[in-house]
Formats: structure tokens, C-alpha cells, sequence
């Protein structure tokens, strides 16, 4: 059974595999600040608006990134997915550790490496 951060989480995953992101419905996801870090780039703190639009900017548009969740698991607020990610360069592992407030999206720390691995 899924719970309601869970849900959130994949309909954020869901949205994120569109291109372009559609912001206004996807910013209803987070909370009113984010703050991300995906390393090895710097850590973002923002709007979810603004987050959204940098990603935007990131990805070609038409070439939407397909995330193919291996797991996902909840801890008290936060949600950890494990997934293989691709359309956007190499086959990508990574690991996304979700933290919700009630039931929004305010923070995420992302952890890849290149190649795939069974799971």
C-alpha cells in the first residue's frame, strides 16, 4: 500500500519524466522553500518555481529523462528511491532521498554513478 508521501514522491518522478515540466501543477508538489543538493553541482535553495524552471532550462526539450524506480521506501518524512535513470547521457544509478512536510516536498539529496546495475 502506498502511503501519501510515497504518492507524492511518485507523481513528482512522474511529472519530472515530462518535457517541459509543467510547473504550475508540479509546484503543487512542494513546499513553499526547497532545498536540493545533487552532487557535484551546488546546493539549490528556492521556490519550488524556481527549482522547476532551472530544471527546465537543463533538459533539451523532447528529450524527457525516464526514471525507472527499483525501490522506494519511507522512513518517518523521508522517501529514498532507488532507480536507473536515462535519456539524458549515460545510463544513470541513483539514489533520491526525499524529505516531506506535510506531505510537501522540501528538500532532496541525490546520489549517481554512471551504469546500471540489476536489482
Amino acid at each position: 500500500m502506498s502511503s501519501p508521501n510515497k504518492a507524492t514522491v511518485q507523481a513528482w518522478i512522474n511529472a519530472f519524466c515530462i518535457s517541459p515540466i509543467d510547473i504550475p501543477t508540479t509546484s503543487t508538489l512542494f513546499g513553499p522553500t526547497f532545498r536540493g543538493n545533487h552532487l557535484p553541482h551546488p546546493t539549490f535553495e528556492g521556490s519550488a518555481e524556481q527549482f522547476l524552471s532551472m530544471l527546465n532550462s537543463m533538459i533539451p526539450e523532447g528529450h524527457a529523462p525516464m526514471m525507472k524506480v527499483k525501490k522506494m521506501v519511507e522512513e518517518g518524512d523521508q522517501v529514498w528511491v532507488w532507480s536507473s535513470l536515462s535519456g539524458l547521457g549515460p545510463t544513470k544509478e541513483t539514489v533520491n532521498m526525499f524529505t516531506l512536510k506535510d506531505g510537501k516536498i522540501v528538500g532532496n539529496y541525490v546520489v549517481e554513478t554512471e551504469g546500471s546495475y540489476a536489482s
